[in-house]
């Protein structure tokens, strides 16, 4: 089996070439986002990410589902 990217169509739909959808990565920080966001204990955790800052909640569970989705990827 080929390595993915996470650049490749999450669910290509064949014969279909003007519209891509999202991507692995994109699907797979999606569903992380979503993890994080539903566990009241995962999100006291990402309040303590040394980038918090207060106001920037949502740019930290991006930046934290985005780097969960490239783990996915990597491993």
């Amino acid at each position: 089996m080929e390595k993915i990217t996470g650049n490749e169509p999450a669910m290509p739909v064949p014969d279909l070439a003007f519209a891509s959808g999202l991507t692995i990565r994109q699907q797979f920080a999606a569903m992380a986002m979503q993890s994080l966001l539903s566990d009241i204990e995962i999100n006291q955790w990402l309040q303590q990410d040394p980038r918090f800052k207060g106001d920037n909640f949502a740019q930290v569970v991006a930046i934290n589902s985005c780097e969960f989705a490239d783990a996915i990827i990597n491993e």
